[in-house]
């Protein structure tokens, strides 16, 4: 026989009862409760922030950017950017090298209510007007200069294309300056840098940064980029197809400017290329040219000038040299293989040349 299972008694449960409090009823008193709890939970969120920090958040700008801004005296950081400033009149100094100082007096308004979710900034600006045009250039000249030292770049170690910056910053400035009625003749200083910065073509990333500084003289969708932008797929192929037109519209000859966009066409790397062809360089053409330099006509030569100077007890003598020479090695040869950025630092071209001068004695102890 099986044994019949025993039956478990579950003991009845009374319903459990809230008891008044201070007189009142429950239902009374938990409302009371939940609203404080709610009420609580929205001063958290929506009075403490602003009453711990009262102020507001400032979106500080200049054109140019890249100014340092001091508020106060401390320093606060390089424009753009936001941060937290506290109520009341401060007063805001704009800074950035050869450029102006910008002082201003900045009025924060106290948010108090819901600063944690409405998160509105206030707007703070500078022109900057230049300082010494001529100057900043040249700075930003030395910064090319070292960064071609570099030769090679990577992901994580990017060019950071400070001749298109340049350029942007300059005429930035110098719209500023038109605005408001002071503008200075810009003469032939930016032109001038941007055919400098051929000398600095030692990489892919330079040679495209040499372009786009020469395509945003008269076209400002090649300014105010970051050097992400500039190395991207689209924006670098269209910057390598404009090279050698840009190249030779500022003075370059173009077989020397032809072998530049060859080199930097073969860093497949940096830029897919179809058909690296529409980039190679005509050898015969570049070949005939090289052989064409008169080297021992000029260097056999003595035409010369020169004029005495006395200056600070010394001798220097002016010399005036002929205005266009051949420079390079005169025995270039353009073989069929590829050449590399070193390979064209000595390249033979016709180069214009300054005066210059020389000390007949020593100058320094």
């Amino acid at each position: 026989m099986k044994k019949r299972k025993k039956q478990i008694e579950v003991p009845e449960i009374s319903d459990v009862k809230l008891k008044p409090l201070f007189g009142m009823q429950p239902g009374m008193y938990l409302t009371i409760l939940y609203a404080l709890i709610v009420l609580i939970l929205l001063f958290l969120v929506l009075l403490l922030p602003g009453i711990r920090k009262y102020g507001s958040d400032v979106r500080f700008s200049s054109v140019p950017s890249g100014a340092a801004v001091y508020i106060d005296g401390q320093y606060y950081g390089s424009t753009p950017f936001t941060r937290f400033v506290p109520a009341g009149t401060h007063s805001v100094r704009y800074e950035k090298p050869y450029f102006q100082q910008e002082q201003s007096e900045l009025q924060v308004p106290g948010k108090l209510f819901g600063t944690l979710l409405f998160t509105r900034a206030e707007d703070a600006a500078a022109d900057l007007r230049f300082e010494n045009a001529a100057q900043y250039l040249r700075w930003r000249f030395d910064q090319t200069s070292n960064w071609a030292l570099v030769g090679a770049f990577y992901e994580r170690y990017r060019y950071p294309f400070r001749g298109v910056q340049a350029v942007s910053e300059y005429l930035q400035a110098r719209d500023t300056e038109a605005r408001i009625g002071t503008e200075k003749a810009a003469s032939q200083e930016l032109s001038d840098f941007t055919y400098m910065l051929l000398n600095n073509i030692n990489s892919f990333e330079q040679l495209i940064d040499t372009t786009a500084a020469i395509e945003a003289l008269n076209n400002s969708t090649y300014r105010g980029k970051s050097a992400n932008e500039y190395v991207e797929a689209a924006l670098a192929s269209e910057l390598l197809r404009g090279s050698l037109a840009a190249l030779t519209d500022v003075g370059v000859q173009e077989e020397l400017a032809s072998l530049y966009v060859e080199t930097a066409a073969h860093q497949q790397n940096v830029v897919e290329i179809q058909d690296d062809s529409v980039y190679r360089a005509d050898r015969d053409m570049v070949q005939k040219y090289v052989d064409s330099l008169p080297f021992s006509e000029v260097y056999s030569s003595v035409g010369i000038e020169s004029i005495p100077m006395d200056l600070y007890e010394h001798t220097f003598v002016e010399l005036l040299p002929p205005q266009r020479v051949p420079v390079g090695k005169d025995d270039f040869s353009v073989g069929p293989g590829g050449l590399d950025f070193s390979a064209l630092s000595v390249y033979p071209h016709m180069e214009k040349l300054q005066p210059y001068y020389i000390s007949s004695g020593e100058v320094t102890r």
